[in-house]
């Protein structure tokens, strides 16, 4: 069985990355009718690329399944990445556990209005089968451990793990529907796996839990509590090593097409890192923040993109780039106003 590493978790990311043609780096330089013209393609690919913290969560929940543990709670500010996280690891975690595993991802919507029976039929409708019309919740529960069980059995597995997103919105009715729906799973010798993944509310539900003596769902439900983090600062350059690799000779490199010239003398997007940081930790103390500062994956990708676009649109080399222009760029991205809300008095850094 192959050990989690960095570079597999990498390899599995670059493989996301689309195979598509990349521009010339001329095409960056082109104008129209004698303007300066923004560049004609996304500089940025959307695929979901590996940081540190989607290592630390994919150790986390590889050790807890091979713990047999029923479940795992994720928790994690708003727009760090959560659901672009439990995305990459649908795509990685049987190959990391080393046998196949159904994995069912579910979104709960935040509506307090909503009945068990919209509920299931949510629930069936993102596993997949489209027979959701019935009067009877019976019913419904029924199909949708038969399609489980069928899809199961379709890629040879016992193993079901449920990716619930946004799961601070359950409401109390709702976990019985999933304790049932985990009793059915182990009737039918089946192994499920509840990851729970939200805001840090999420996390309040244990203690309530408690309070009232509900113990059978903190075991269900809260058998581990993980706390997902931004991008820790000291991480910001190997994070950005990541648009620069050439995926699979297929000439996808972002440093490539920015800057031809610079890039054969050696400069890499990584190289900008430091004006990054800097912004950052400039920012945080006109706002009077002497706390480290985690950043949010959303922050970093639209600042680097705020970045890029600047050096095509002025015809600059990238390593002209200005302190001033980077923190022009950070602050292009709405980061400031809430870059408060991200900082970590604890300073945990992702091994």
């Amino acid at each position: 069985m192959e050990v989690l590493t960095i570079s597999s978790i990498r390899a599995y990311g670059d493989a996301m990355i689309k195979q598509t043609k990349s521009p010339s780096p001329v095409e960056v330089d082109a104008k129209v009718d004698g303007v300066d013209s923004l560049p004609t393609y996304d500089l940025l690919d959307e695929s979901t690329v590996w940081t540190p913290e989607i290592e630390r969560l994919t150790h986390a929940v590889v050790k807890q399944i091979r713990l047999d543990a029923p479940s795992m709670m994720v928790i994690g500010r708003q727009r760090i990445g959560k659901s672009k996280a439990i995305a990459f690891l649908n795509g990685i975690l049987a190959e990391e556990i080393g046998y196949p595993i159904l994995i069912l991802r579910w979104s709960v919507v935040d509506d307090v209005n909503r009945s068990n029976r919209t509920f299931i039929q949510d629930r069936m409708r993102q596993s997949g089968t489209d027979a959701i019309v019935h009067r009877d919740l019976a019913v419904l529960r029924s199909r949708l451990i038969d399609h489980i069980r069928a899809e199961a059995a379709r890629i040879g597995t016992r193993r079901v793990a449920f990716f619930i997103d946004e799961a601070h919105a359950l409401m109390d009715d709702e976990y019985a529907q999933l304790l049932n729906l985990f009793n059915e799973m182990e009737r039918y010798a089946l192994k499920p796996f509840f990851l729970l993944v939200g805001q840090p509310e999420l996390s309040n539900v244990e203690g309530r839990w408690l309070a009232i003596g509900n113990y059978q769902n903190i075991g269900r439900f809260a058998s581990h509590m993980h706390e997902y983090l931004g991008i820790h600062l000291d991480d910001v350059a190997s994070v950005l090593t990541v648009f620069d690799e050439d995926i699979n000779g297929t000439d996808i490199c972002i440093s490539k097409n920015v800057s031809l010239k610079a890039f054969e003398e050696g400069w890499r997007i990584a190289d900008m890192a430091p004006l990054i940081v800097n912004s950052v930790r400039s920012v945080a103390l006109m706002q009077n923040i002497t706390e480290p500062v985690r950043m949010p994956m959303q922050y970093l990708r639209g600042q680097l993109l705020a970045m890029l676009y600047h050096i095509g649109q002025q015809k600059i080399d990238p390593r002209q780039l200005s302190q001033a222009v980077v923190i022009d760029c950070l602050r292009s991205t709405n980061f400031t106003p809430v870059l408060q809300h991200y900082r970590d008095t604890r300073d945990v850094k992702s091994n």
